[in-house]
């Protein structure tokens, strides 16, 4: 699962697979966030796609229709330090819910 993930370096060529493998389809875009510490454990739905990184000041381009965001952590400055301190089991957990979620959505 963790191996097949869409990063930064693969992000263009994932958005125009998934375009080309299912044109006219809304592209729903999933990502971790770090947000208010209340935030925590939260999912997020926006209404005209993300830009991925962007909490890391990324300049990644905006995608998809709609964005699901999981937040996995407490948003401070620089939070590079935060973003490597989160635990991957909460990563993994809100990750499954949202997949579930979807799922169950689009059954």
């Amino acid at each position: 699962m963790m191996e097949s993930n869409v990063n930064a370096k693969n992000l263009t060529i994932a958005v125009g697979f998934a375009k080309t493998m299912y044109p006219g389809r809304k592209l729903i875009v999933v990502d971790a966030a770090l947000g208010t510490r209340e935030q925590i454990g939260t999912v997020q739905v926006i209404n005209g796609g993300l830009r991925p990184g962007a909490a890391m000041n990324k300049k990644l381009p905006k995608i998809g229709d709609i964005g699901v965001l999981g937040v996995v952590n407490e948003f401070v400055s620089g939070g590079e330090s935060i973003l490597r301190a989160t635990k991957m089991n909460n990563v993994r957990f809100l990750a499954k819910a949202i997949a579930l979620g979807l799922s169950q959505a689009f059954a």
